[in-house]
């Protein structure tokens, strides 16, 4: 078990230094930002979204 909390833990720290660029990388690989059903501001805050969860299930895995 404490290998899969380092895991992600290892890989939170990854996403949260690279989700801008990530969020910004929809632009090109998803269409529904080809599309303009959605910006690419908006997945960049759909992303950190989504990370915050990935963050809150973390820290209750831990406890």
């Amino acid at each position: 078990m404490k290998t899969n909390q380092d895991w992600n833990r290892r890989m939170l720290e990854v996403l949260e230094k690279t989700y801008q660029y990530d969020a910004a990388m929809t632009e090109v690989l998803m269409p529904e930002v080809a599309k303009q059903y959605t910006t690419a501001d908006e997945q960049n805050e759909n992303y950190r979204d989504r990370l915050l969860l990935f963050k809150e299930d973390l820290e209750e895995e831990k406890a």
